[in-house]
């Protein structure tokens, strides 16, 4: 039997993905089937007519029985087979014309136990995947220009570091105090007397090291000091 899956039709971060219910009210729902695998996402610019595929990631769901599929983390480089790296370049030559594409874009897909690269959906806008692109790239500049019908000409180059993004989630209801010290690599930070109630977001964190043990390591650590000071702050 196919497991099938339900996707609200506005929804972000993998926190509306559901199994199908067939009780649940389902207006502004899609259905997608579920397939067991590897799941990532390539970032590519267009401009209408031509594609760049610029980043391959990894994308990493925590499971709970509210949010099966919950997005954790987005890491790049994701190192997958020349095969699939041509598969994915071809789709996204081929999607682009079809479609009208411009600008920046996300693919996402999945890597399936049979070992194929399935084509999940396009998100026609710039993803968090962008923010793990090297700084020193004028990213943006590129997104203008590629709406603009013109695509860069030298691809951009890729870190060989493990870049990570990573949302830290509530472990309880908090109220964001206003003399919190957030660690240089948190992003996306609430503003002061916000209620972050349990299990949503708080802020993202991103960092860069050689391996993905590092990775794991910083993140940990920053979890740590943003949890310690809320607890202590609260108090």
């Amino acid at each position: 039997n196919k497991i099938w899956l339900t996707k609200s039709a506005s929804g972000l971060g993998g926190g509306h993905i559901h199994y199908l219910d067939q009780q649940a009210n389902l207006t502004g729902y899609y259905f997608q089937r579920f397939i067991r695998g590897a799941s990532g996402s390539g970032l590519f610019l267009a401009n209408g007519k031509q594609a760049q595929l610029i980043s391959i990631n990894k994308q990493n769901c925590t499971a709970s029985k509210q949010s099966p599929f919950l997005l954790s983390s987005v890491e790049t480089p994701w190192s997958i087979s020349d095969r699939h790296i041509h598969q994915l370049e071809q789709i996204i030559i081929k999607l682009t014309p079809a479609t009208g594409l411009v600008g920046l874009n996300s693919l996402d897909f999945i890597i399936s136990e049979q070992n194929e690269l399935l084509v999940l959906e396009i998100n026609p806008r710039p993803s968090s995947s962008a923010e793990l692109i090297d700084l020193n790239s004028p990213l943006f500049q590129h997104h203008v220009d590629a709406c603009r019908g013109i695509l860069p000409n030298e691809p951009i180059i890729r870190s060989a570091s493990k870049t990570s993004l990573r949302y830290l989630y509530a472990n309880a209801d908090w109220i964001i105090p206003a003399d919190i010290i957030w660690p240089s690599e948190c992003h996306d930070l609430p503003a002061m007397n916000t209620l972050i109630k349990k299990q949503e977001p708080i802020c993202t964190s991103i960092v860069q090291a050689s391996s993905g043990q590092d990775v794991n390591y910083l993140h940990q650590d920053i979890e740590n000091r943003v949890a310690n000071q809320l607890q202590k702050l609260e108090k």
